[in-house]
Protein backbone atom coordinates (compact mmCIF):
# COMPACT_ATOMS: atom_id res chain seq x y z
CA UNK A 1 0.00 0.00 0.00
CA UNK A 2 1.11 3.63 -0.41
CA UNK A 3 3.61 4.63 2.52
CA UNK A 4 1.50 7.77 3.17
CA UNK A 5 -1.73 5.10 4.14
CA UNK A 6 0.52 2.54 6.15
CA UNK A 7 2.56 5.77 8.17
CA UNK A 8 -1.48 7.06 8.71
CA UNK A 9 -3.36 3.31 9.96
CA UNK A 10 -0.87 0.89 10.40
CA UNK A 11 2.41 2.19 11.56
CA UNK A 12 0.81 2.59 15.20
CA UNK A 13 -0.47 -1.10 15.19
CA UNK A 14 1.12 -3.74 17.15
CA UNK A 15 0.22 -7.94 16.90
CA UNK A 16 -1.73 -8.80 20.54
CA UNK A 17 -2.12 -12.53 19.66
CA UNK A 18 -2.00 -15.28 16.91
CA UNK A 19 -3.88 -18.41 17.17
CA UNK A 20 -5.68 -21.10 14.18
CA UNK A 21 -8.47 -18.85 13.85
CA UNK A 22 -7.20 -15.36 13.48
CA UNK A 23 -4.38 -12.60 14.45
CA UNK A 24 -5.48 -9.70 17.09
CA UNK A 25 -3.92 -6.48 16.60
CA UNK A 26 -3.93 -3.79 18.81
CA UNK A 27 -4.62 -0.20 17.08
CA UNK A 28 -3.96 3.26 19.39
CA UNK A 29 -7.69 3.78 19.62
CA UNK A 30 -10.92 3.44 18.85
CA UNK A 31 -11.35 5.51 15.25
CA UNK A 32 -8.43 3.87 13.67
CA UNK A 33 -9.52 -0.02 14.89
CA UNK A 34 -12.75 0.94 13.52
CA UNK A 35 -11.45 2.06 9.74
CA UNK A 36 -8.87 -0.83 9.84
CA UNK A 37 -11.64 -2.97 10.24
CA UNK A 38 -14.12 -1.55 7.69
CA UNK A 39 -11.61 -1.02 4.92
CA UNK A 40 -7.94 -2.63 5.54
CA UNK A 41 -9.35 -6.10 6.83
CA UNK A 42 -9.01 -7.72 3.31
CA UNK A 43 -5.46 -6.31 2.89
CA UNK A 44 -4.56 -7.58 6.03
CA UNK A 45 -5.98 -11.32 5.44
CA UNK A 46 -4.02 -11.51 2.59
CA UNK A 47 -0.94 -10.75 4.16
CA UNK A 48 -1.11 -12.67 7.10
CA UNK A 49 -1.73 -15.43 4.36
CA UNK A 50 0.98 -14.82 2.72
CA UNK A 51 3.34 -14.74 5.46
CA UNK A 52 1.89 -18.55 7.64
CA UNK A 53 0.64 -20.25 4.38
CA UNK A 54 -2.99 -20.79 5.72
CA UNK A 55 -6.25 -18.39 5.98
CA UNK A 56 -6.79 -16.58 9.12
CA UNK A 57 -9.25 -13.96 9.72
CA UNK A 58 -7.69 -10.44 11.47
CA UNK A 59 -9.37 -8.74 14.30
CA UNK A 60 -8.10 -5.04 14.96
CA UNK A 61 -9.43 -4.08 18.23
CA UNK A 62 -8.39 -0.78 20.45
CA UNK A 63 -5.06 -1.30 22.66
CA UNK A 64 -1.66 -0.37 23.80
CA UNK A 65 1.52 -0.64 21.83
CA UNK A 66 4.80 -0.86 24.01
CA UNK A 67 5.79 2.10 25.42
CA UNK A 68 8.93 3.95 23.96
CA UNK A 69 11.88 3.89 26.07
CA UNK A 70 12.01 7.66 27.62
CA UNK A 71 13.88 10.09 26.59
CA UNK A 72 15.53 12.96 28.48
CA UNK A 73 12.74 14.98 30.56
CA UNK A 74 11.39 17.74 28.51
CA UNK A 75 9.20 20.10 29.13
CA UNK A 76 5.96 19.20 28.38
CA UNK A 77 4.82 21.13 24.65
CA UNK A 78 1.19 21.65 23.99
CA UNK A 79 -0.57 19.59 21.51
CA UNK A 80 0.00 21.15 17.67
CA UNK A 81 -3.54 20.81 16.73
CA UNK A 82 -6.55 21.60 18.39
CA UNK A 83 -9.56 18.87 18.69
CA UNK A 84 -11.05 18.75 15.31
CA UNK A 85 -14.28 19.86 16.35
CA UNK A 86 -13.15 23.32 17.94
CA UNK A 87 -12.05 25.04 14.87
CA UNK A 88 -12.75 28.73 15.15
CA UNK A 89 -15.80 29.19 12.62
CA UNK A 90 -18.16 32.39 12.82
CA UNK A 91 -21.31 31.35 14.07
CA UNK A 92 -22.73 33.67 11.35
CA UNK A 93 -21.44 31.93 8.53
CA UNK A 94 -23.99 29.20 7.53
CA UNK A 95 -26.13 27.87 5.41
CA UNK A 96 -29.20 29.48 5.88
CA UNK A 97 -27.12 32.93 6.10
CA UNK A 98 -25.96 32.60 2.84
CA UNK A 99 -27.76 34.29 -0.31
CA UNK A 100 -27.38 32.14 -3.44
CA UNK A 101 -27.68 33.51 -6.50
CA UNK A 102 -26.25 33.32 -10.46
CA UNK A 103 -23.13 34.04 -9.46
CA UNK A 104 -22.42 31.47 -6.79
CA UNK A 105 -25.11 28.83 -7.34
CA UNK A 106 -22.45 26.12 -8.31
CA UNK A 107 -20.10 26.53 -5.32
CA UNK A 108 -23.36 26.97 -3.08
CA UNK A 109 -24.38 23.61 -4.27
CA UNK A 110 -21.63 21.81 -4.21
CA UNK A 111 -20.38 22.96 -0.74
CA UNK A 112 -24.30 21.32 0.55
CA UNK A 113 -22.84 18.56 -1.15
CA UNK A 114 -19.65 17.67 0.28
CA UNK A 115 -21.13 18.44 3.75
CA UNK A 116 -23.99 16.21 3.45
CA UNK A 117 -21.86 13.50 2.25
CA UNK A 118 -17.94 14.23 2.53
CA UNK A 119 -15.70 11.90 0.32
CA UNK A 120 -18.78 10.72 -1.95
CA UNK A 121 -18.29 13.26 -4.93
CA UNK A 122 -16.76 16.31 -5.77
CA UNK A 123 -13.25 15.95 -3.93
CA UNK A 124 -11.60 17.87 -3.62
CA UNK A 125 -13.65 20.78 -3.90
CA UNK A 126 -11.93 24.02 -4.65
CA UNK A 127 -13.69 27.15 -4.19
CA UNK A 128 -12.14 30.02 -5.96
CA UNK A 129 -12.34 33.85 -6.60
CA UNK A 130 -11.80 37.42 -5.67
CA UNK A 131 -11.51 38.91 -2.04
CA UNK A 132 -14.94 39.11 0.17
CA UNK A 133 -17.00 37.56 -2.33
CA UNK A 134 -18.17 34.46 -0.20
CA UNK A 135 -15.75 31.90 0.13
CA UNK A 136 -14.66 31.43 3.79
CA UNK A 137 -18.37 31.96 4.38
CA UNK A 138 -18.87 28.68 2.59
CA UNK A 139 -16.15 27.07 4.43
CA UNK A 140 -17.38 27.99 7.48
CA UNK A 141 -21.15 26.60 6.34
CA UNK A 142 -19.37 23.41 5.68
CA UNK A 143 -17.91 22.91 9.09
CA UNK A 144 -20.79 23.80 10.95
CA UNK A 145 -22.58 21.03 9.43
CA UNK A 146 -20.12 18.75 9.83
CA UNK A 147 -19.90 19.64 13.45
CA UNK A 148 -24.35 19.48 13.84
CA UNK A 149 -23.14 15.49 12.74
CA UNK A 150 -20.35 14.28 14.51
CA UNK A 151 -17.65 14.32 11.97
CA UNK A 152 -14.02 15.04 12.73
CA UNK A 153 -12.92 17.87 10.74
CA UNK A 154 -10.19 20.40 11.19
CA UNK A 155 -10.61 24.19 9.52
CA UNK A 156 -7.58 26.09 9.33
CA UNK A 157 -5.85 29.18 7.28
CA UNK A 158 -2.98 28.22 4.97
CA UNK A 159 -0.84 30.65 7.19
CA UNK A 160 -2.07 28.18 10.77
CA UNK A 161 -1.38 24.83 8.29
CA UNK A 162 2.30 26.57 7.80
CA UNK A 163 2.68 27.49 11.29
CA UNK A 164 1.84 23.92 12.72
CA UNK A 165 4.44 22.01 10.23
CA UNK A 166 6.96 25.05 11.49
CA UNK A 167 6.40 24.08 14.66
CA UNK A 168 6.30 20.45 14.57
CA UNK A 169 9.60 20.34 12.61
CA UNK A 170 11.45 22.71 15.28
CA UNK A 171 10.36 19.51 17.82
CA UNK A 172 11.21 16.44 16.21
CA UNK A 173 10.06 13.36 14.69
CA UNK A 174 7.35 12.98 17.55
CA UNK A 175 6.07 16.09 16.81
CA UNK A 176 5.94 15.86 13.27
CA UNK A 177 4.10 12.30 13.64
CA UNK A 178 1.24 13.66 15.74
CA UNK A 179 1.42 16.56 13.23
CA UNK A 180 0.72 13.93 10.57
CA UNK A 181 -2.01 11.74 12.84
CA UNK A 182 -3.52 14.99 13.94
CA UNK A 183 -4.66 16.40 9.80
CA UNK A 184 -5.10 12.63 8.40
CA UNK A 185 -7.23 11.19 10.75
CA UNK A 186 -9.83 13.72 9.76
CA UNK A 187 -13.42 12.74 8.01
CA UNK A 188 -12.54 16.75 6.47
CA UNK A 189 -10.02 19.02 5.79
CA UNK A 190 -10.92 22.99 4.86
CA UNK A 191 -8.05 25.15 4.31
CA UNK A 192 -8.79 28.65 3.41
CA UNK A 193 -6.21 30.67 0.91
CA UNK A 194 -4.64 27.85 -0.56
CA UNK A 195 -2.14 30.41 -2.58
CA UNK A 196 -0.49 31.05 0.66
CA UNK A 197 1.44 27.65 0.02
CA UNK A 198 2.87 29.31 -2.63
CA UNK A 199 6.82 28.79 -1.76
CA UNK A 200 6.73 27.11 1.28
CA UNK A 201 8.28 24.03 -0.07
CA UNK A 202 8.17 21.79 3.01
CA UNK A 203 4.62 22.56 4.16
CA UNK A 204 3.76 21.80 0.26
CA UNK A 205 5.30 18.83 0.22
CA UNK A 206 3.35 17.42 3.58
CA UNK A 207 0.00 18.71 2.64
CA UNK A 208 0.85 16.34 -0.91
CA UNK A 209 1.29 13.40 1.60
CA UNK A 210 -1.19 14.52 3.83
CA UNK A 211 -4.12 15.20 0.49
CA UNK A 212 -2.84 11.74 -0.71
CA UNK A 213 -3.80 9.92 2.54
CA UNK A 214 -7.45 11.70 2.89
CA UNK A 215 -8.36 11.07 -0.89
CA UNK A 216 -7.07 7.56 -0.90
CA UNK A 217 -9.40 7.14 1.78
CA UNK A 218 -12.26 8.46 1.01
CA UNK A 219 -11.81 11.42 2.97
CA UNK A 220 -13.15 15.26 2.00
CA UNK A 221 -10.43 18.05 1.22
CA UNK A 222 -12.19 21.23 0.32
CA UNK A 223 -9.58 24.62 -0.41
CA UNK A 224 -10.62 28.34 -1.38
CA UNK A 225 -7.96 30.48 -3.21
CA UNK A 226 -8.31 33.62 -4.51
CA UNK A 227 -7.44 32.35 -8.26
CA UNK A 228 -8.03 28.54 -9.80
CA UNK A 229 -5.42 26.09 -9.64
CA UNK A 230 -4.19 26.21 -12.59
CA UNK A 231 -3.32 29.58 -12.40
CA UNK A 232 -0.90 28.80 -8.83
CA UNK A 233 2.34 29.14 -10.43
CA UNK A 234 4.50 28.71 -6.91
CA UNK A 235 2.86 25.51 -6.14
CA UNK A 236 4.29 22.33 -6.63
CA UNK A 237 2.83 20.81 -10.29
CA UNK A 238 1.66 17.58 -8.55
CA UNK A 239 -0.44 19.40 -6.13
CA UNK A 240 -1.77 21.81 -8.31
CA UNK A 241 -2.76 18.62 -10.47
CA UNK A 242 -4.46 17.14 -7.53
CA UNK A 243 -6.58 19.92 -6.61
CA UNK A 244 -7.81 19.80 -10.09
CA UNK A 245 -9.00 16.19 -9.56
CA UNK A 246 -12.50 17.06 -8.00
CA UNK A 247 -14.36 20.11 -9.13
CA UNK A 248 -12.84 23.74 -9.07
CA UNK A 249 -15.76 26.16 -8.95
CA UNK A 250 -15.77 30.06 -8.63
CA UNK A 251 -17.52 32.64 -7.42
CA UNK A 252 -18.31 36.18 -8.39
CA UNK A 253 -19.70 39.03 -7.58
CA UNK A 254 -23.42 39.21 -7.21
CA UNK A 255 -25.61 40.91 -9.36
CA UNK A 256 -27.85 43.94 -7.79
CA UNK A 257 -30.83 41.83 -7.12
CA UNK A 258 -28.59 39.14 -5.16
CA UNK A 259 -26.80 42.47 -3.70
CA UNK A 260 -30.03 44.08 -2.37
CA UNK A 261 -30.89 40.45 -0.54
CA UNK A 262 -27.50 40.35 1.31
CA UNK A 263 -27.94 44.02 2.52
CA UNK A 264 -31.16 43.31 3.33
CA UNK A 265 -29.98 40.29 5.56
CA UNK A 266 -27.16 42.09 7.35
CA UNK A 267 -30.17 45.31 7.43
CA UNK A 268 -32.49 43.17 9.61
CA UNK A 269 -29.52 43.00 12.02
CA UNK A 270 -29.45 46.87 12.81
CA UNK A 271 -30.30 48.31 15.41
CA UNK A 272 -32.41 51.04 13.39
CA UNK A 273 -34.54 50.69 10.47
CA UNK A 274 -33.13 50.95 6.93
CA UNK A 275 -35.93 51.94 4.17
CA UNK A 276 -35.55 50.13 0.98
CA UNK A 277 -34.33 52.49 -0.85
CA UNK A 278 -31.11 52.83 0.77
CA UNK A 279 -30.81 49.32 0.54
CA UNK A 280 -31.41 49.67 -3.32
CA UNK A 281 -29.04 52.53 -3.73
CA UNK A 282 -26.29 51.01 -1.92
CA UNK A 283 -27.04 47.57 -4.11
CA UNK A 284 -26.65 49.43 -7.17
CA UNK A 285 -23.53 50.82 -6.27
CA UNK A 286 -20.07 50.03 -8.34
CA UNK A 287 -18.45 47.81 -5.68
CA UNK A 288 -15.98 44.65 -5.85
CA UNK A 289 -16.70 42.79 -3.19
CA UNK A 290 -19.70 42.27 -0.01
CA UNK A 291 -17.32 43.50 2.64
CA UNK A 292 -17.85 46.76 0.99
CA UNK A 293 -21.25 46.54 0.69
CA UNK A 294 -21.43 45.28 4.60
CA UNK A 295 -19.44 48.69 5.10
CA UNK A 296 -21.27 51.37 3.25
CA UNK A 297 -24.02 49.89 5.28
CA UNK A 298 -22.44 50.13 8.36
CA UNK A 299 -21.20 53.43 7.88
CA UNK A 300 -25.20 54.86 7.21
CA UNK A 301 -26.61 52.92 9.84
CA UNK A 302 -23.71 54.51 12.31
CA UNK A 303 -24.26 58.25 11.23
CA UNK A 304 -28.08 57.33 11.79
CA UNK A 305 -27.56 56.06 14.79
CA UNK A 306 -24.93 58.39 16.72
CA UNK A 307 -25.40 61.59 14.78
CA UNK A 308 -28.97 61.82 13.95
CA UNK A 309 -28.56 61.70 10.25
CA UNK A 310 -32.03 60.49 8.95
CA UNK A 311 -31.77 57.60 6.96
CA UNK A 312 -33.00 59.70 3.49
CA UNK A 313 -31.20 59.23 -0.03
CA UNK A 314 -30.49 62.83 -0.19
CA UNK A 315 -29.08 62.67 3.99
CA UNK A 316 -26.51 60.38 3.18
CA UNK A 317 -24.76 60.88 0.61
CA UNK A 318 -21.97 62.68 2.24
CA UNK A 319 -21.50 59.66 3.97
CA UNK A 320 -21.19 57.22 1.12
CA UNK A 321 -18.99 59.68 -0.80
CA UNK A 322 -16.17 58.09 1.67
CA UNK A 323 -17.30 54.44 -0.50
CA UNK A 324 -16.71 55.93 -3.95
CA UNK A 325 -17.51 53.58 -6.92
CA UNK A 326 -14.77 51.80 -8.11
CA UNK A 327 -13.29 52.11 -11.96
CA UNK A 328 -15.00 49.42 -14.21
CA UNK A 329 -12.10 46.69 -14.53
CA UNK A 330 -10.74 46.39 -17.76
CA UNK A 331 -11.21 44.05 -20.37
CA UNK A 332 -8.40 41.62 -21.43
CA UNK A 333 -8.46 43.53 -25.20
CA UNK A 334 -7.73 47.12 -23.44
CA UNK A 335 -4.75 45.52 -21.35
CA UNK A 336 -3.15 44.11 -24.56
CA UNK A 337 -4.11 47.56 -26.78
CA UNK A 338 -3.01 49.99 -23.97
CA UNK A 339 0.29 47.40 -23.64
CA UNK A 340 1.05 47.98 -27.15
CA UNK A 341 0.13 51.79 -27.15
CA UNK A 342 2.47 51.90 -24.33
CA UNK A 343 5.54 50.62 -26.68
CA UNK A 344 4.46 52.18 -29.63
CA UNK A 345 3.50 48.94 -31.03
CA UNK A 346 0.16 47.93 -32.94
CA UNK A 347 -2.27 45.31 -30.98
CA UNK A 348 -1.44 42.69 -33.44
CA UNK A 349 2.38 42.85 -32.46
CA UNK A 350 1.70 41.07 -29.28
CA UNK A 351 0.09 38.40 -30.51
CA UNK A 352 2.15 37.59 -34.25
CA UNK A 353 4.90 35.63 -34.07
CA UNK A 354 7.86 38.65 -34.11
CA UNK A 355 9.93 38.45 -31.43
CA UNK A 356 12.60 41.31 -31.18
CA UNK A 357 13.26 42.52 -27.92
CA UNK A 358 10.35 45.43 -28.18
CA UNK A 359 8.13 43.03 -29.02
CA UNK A 360 8.88 40.79 -26.27
CA UNK A 361 9.27 43.15 -24.06
CA UNK A 362 5.67 44.62 -24.41
CA UNK A 363 4.33 40.72 -24.54
CA UNK A 364 5.72 39.61 -21.54
CA UNK A 365 4.32 42.96 -19.26
CA UNK A 366 1.15 42.22 -21.14
CA UNK A 367 0.93 38.86 -20.09
CA UNK A 368 1.80 39.81 -16.36
CA UNK A 369 -0.76 42.23 -15.72
CA UNK A 370 -3.37 39.67 -17.47
CA UNK A 371 -2.01 37.22 -14.63
CA UNK A 372 -2.35 39.93 -11.52
CA UNK A 373 -5.17 42.25 -12.65
CA UNK A 374 -7.38 40.16 -14.06
CA UNK A 375 -6.45 36.74 -12.55
CA UNK A 376 -6.74 35.01 -16.04
CA UNK A 377 -4.59 31.68 -15.89
CA UNK A 378 -1.78 31.09 -18.35
CA UNK A 379 -3.93 29.17 -20.75
CA UNK A 380 -6.24 31.87 -20.96
CA UNK A 381 -3.69 34.00 -21.30
CA UNK A 382 -1.75 31.91 -24.24
CA UNK A 383 -5.21 32.08 -26.30
CA UNK A 384 -5.65 35.96 -25.87
CA UNK A 385 -1.93 36.47 -27.03
CA UNK A 386 -1.23 34.19 -30.53
CA UNK A 387 -2.43 30.75 -28.94
CA UNK A 388 0.93 30.14 -27.27
CA UNK A 389 1.77 27.34 -24.88
CA UNK A 390 0.98 27.02 -20.93
CA UNK A 391 4.91 27.22 -21.12
CA UNK A 392 5.80 30.50 -23.14
CA UNK A 393 2.98 32.11 -21.50
CA UNK A 394 4.10 30.90 -17.93
CA UNK A 395 7.79 32.35 -18.88
CA UNK A 396 6.54 35.33 -20.11
CA UNK A 397 4.75 36.03 -16.69
CA UNK A 398 8.22 35.36 -14.68
CA UNK A 399 9.89 37.67 -17.40
CA UNK A 400 7.15 40.38 -16.79
CA UNK A 401 7.57 40.17 -13.05
CA UNK A 402 10.97 40.78 -13.30
CA UNK A 403 10.74 43.52 -14.88
CA UNK A 404 7.79 45.15 -13.13
CA UNK A 405 10.44 44.43 -9.60
CA UNK A 406 13.26 46.13 -11.05
CA UNK A 407 12.84 48.61 -13.64
CA UNK A 408 11.28 51.70 -13.21
CA UNK A 409 10.21 52.40 -16.41
CA UNK A 410 7.86 49.10 -16.93
CA UNK A 411 6.55 50.38 -13.71
CA UNK A 412 5.89 53.57 -14.92
CA UNK A 413 4.14 51.49 -18.06
CA UNK A 414 2.27 49.87 -15.99
CA UNK A 415 0.70 52.23 -13.30
CA UNK A 416 -0.08 54.40 -16.43
CA UNK A 417 -1.91 51.45 -18.16
CA UNK A 418 -3.54 50.45 -15.13
CA UNK A 419 -4.86 54.32 -13.93
CA UNK A 420 -5.50 55.84 -17.42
Amino acid sequence: MPRPAYNTWLRGTVGQSLDADRLVVAAPSAFIAEHLNARMRGIACSAVHAVVGEERDVAFVVGNAPAPQPAAPTPEAAPIAAPPNRSPLNPRYTFEAFVEGTSNRLAFAAAQAVADAPGDAYNPLVVYGAVGLGKTHLLHAIGHHLHARGRAFRYVTSERLVSDYTAAVREGRRRIDEFNLAYRSLDALLIDDIQFLAGKQGTQETFFHIFNALHDNARQIVVTSDWPPSALRLLDDRLRSRLEWGLVTDVSMPDPETRAAILQRIANRSPVPVPPEIITALAQRNTTCIRQLEGSLGRVVAAAQWTGIPLTLAAIEKELATYAPAPEPMSATEVIARVSQAFGLPAAALTGKRRDRKIARARHIAACLLAERLSLNPVEIGELLGNRDRATIAYAIRQGEQALAADPEAQRVATNITQS
